[in-house]
């Protein structure tokens, strides 16, 4: 496996003088993640009566995405450390405008809920490389703002998708009505797309496989130490042992007469 650098960005390393941009592509990823969830909410009396589909059913395109999102996304964060935050976050945003496209193209609820799912999938891929990536490009002194800038895409993201589902299923743009919600995705998704090619940066986490094995083998080398000196402290004591029989065995023969 190809060498991989630490999570935190080293002192003496250069700075990135894009990081900036980078950082502004990955907060695209940050920002559809909580979007496409609000804004389904909102269009799901139009939804569901455009696919005749049952409460349960309407259901499960909420929560179906809430749930596989929130189980990945310590697995995408960790595929990220491993394979690279550009190549994961890549992946994960093109996956994520297949999916959109699935679910605005979707004519059935079945398959609104298979597009669901898949785009949780790549969110989950896709979302968590922004956090893990502000370490890896920062300096610590602009470490704080990129994580406000973080923390209030986020807080956006939550408001917009309530107000953009409305506005868009009220628009009824081309008589698309609420497969605009999902469509709306792919030339965003799209652009950061092409974007990220030239200013992301690929930065990895330590390779936890190589990790694992030198704890262990720092583990066995302690024991092996630890073995070794209580055997030489044995030998001590047995040699300590001989000799204080050996001096009372000369003192009784000293002490016998010939005969």
């Amino acid at each position: 496996m190809a060498e991989v650098t630490a999570i935190a960005r080293a002192p003496g390393e250069p700075l990135d003088p894009r990081r900036w941009a980078a950082l502004a592509i990955l907060l695209v990823g940050a920002f559809l993640a909580p979007l496409d969830f609000f804004i389904v909410n909102v269009a799901m009396p139009a939804m569901a009566a455009s696919l005749k589909a049952s409460a349960a059913e309407m259901q499960l395109v909420i929560s179906g995405y809430a749930i596989v999102y929130a189980v990945l996304l310590i697995t995408g964060g960790r595929l990220g450390d491993i394979f690279g935050r550009k190549a994961v976050f890549m992946i994960g945003l093109a996956g994520f405008a297949l999916a959109s496209m699935i679910c605005g193209l979707a004519g059935s609820p079945s398959s609104l809920i298979g597009g669901r799912l898949l785009q949780a999938l790549a969110t989950a891929a896709m979302a968590p490389q922004a956090l893990a990536s502000v370490h890896a490009l920062f300096p610590a002194h602009e470490r704080g703002r990129a994580l406000s800038i973080y923390g209030v895409t986020l807080g956006i993201s939550s408001i917009a998708g309530q107000l953009l589902g409305g506005a868009l299923v009220a628009a009824d743009l081309g008589g698309f009505g609420w497969r605009l919600i999902f469509l709306v995705n792919l030339p965003v998704a799209i652009g950061a797309f092409v974007a990220a090619i030239p200013l992301l940066r690929d930065t990895r986490g330590r390779n936890p496989a190589a990790t694992g094995f030198r704890r262990r083998r720092s583990v066995c080398r302690s024991a092996d130490r630890a073995r070794a000196a209580a055997d030489r402290r044995s030998g001590t004591r047995l040699a300590l042992v001989d000799d204080r029989y050996a001096a009372n065995g000369a003192c009784l023969c000293g002490g016998v007469p010939s005969l």
